[in-house]
């Protein structure tokens, strides 16, 4: 019995790593992309990357980790019934609940590992994440960058002309459309300020026009 029941389990493990890594791989892909988005609005390193990556991790084992077992136990019992090996153990007076109760003990573990992650890691990490992406936002350098394309900072359209290597820009131009009037400011220098989490842009050698 114990040799039978350690083939059904070598079996279910081979096919269940041959799904679980293509299957993780691809929704690894997908969370990736998810994550760099945030790239659009904040700077994030390596290492940040990574952290966030390992914050999400307990949300994609989540959905990878019984699609996996559940595919890999339906393809070990059409294996058995496919090779005719279900048809011998039968005939050899094996009674299908010793191959339920083969596949019942990974699958209660798995079972308990889940529900961990679903009761304790998941949401840990949820707001571990929503904590991390809310500093980045109030403390990290926003992507600013010369570029034919416009930023929004703030209330005004910000347009860069260049940017130096010690972090500052030069020909700066600010637009802000209010209601009363519109107010069009050109710098010669610019310099991002963060203040305890908010943001000033400290302008040098600039001239502002408006209507009035």
């Amino acid at each position: 019995m114990k040799i039978l029941q350690n083939y059904i389990k070598q079996s279910l493990s081979i096919l269940f790593l041959s799904i679980f890594l293509p299957l993780f791989s691809i929704a690894s892909v997908v969370f990736l992309i998810k994550m760099a988005t945030y790239t659009a609005i904040i700077q994030l390193s390596f290492f940040e990357m990574s952290k966030l990556f390992f914050f999400m991790l307990p949300e994609l084992l989540f959905y990878t980790l019984p699609i996996s077992f559940f595919v890999a136990a339906t393809l070990a019992l059409f294996k058995l019934s496919n090779d005719n090996e279900i048809i011998v153990l039968f005939a050899l007076g094996i009674r299908p609940k010793l191959i339920l109760k083969t596949l019942f003990a990974p699958a209660l573990f798995l079972s308990a590992i889940l529900l961990f992650n679903f009761l304790v890691l998941f949401p840990h990490a949820k707001v571990l994440s929503s904590n991390f992406i809310s500093y980045k936002k109030s403390e990290a350098k926003f992507n600013l960058s010369a570029s034919e394309f416009g930023h929004k900072f703030g209330e005004w359209l910000l347009y860069i002309g260049r940017e130096d290597s010690n972090g500052t820009y030069a020909d700066v131009i600010l637009f802000n459309k209010k209601q009363d009037e519109e107010v069009l400011i050109g710098a010669k220098g610019a310099r991002i300020i963060n203040d305890s989490g908010v943001l000033r842009l400290k302008l040098t050698d600039g001239e502002g026009y408006s209507y009035s």
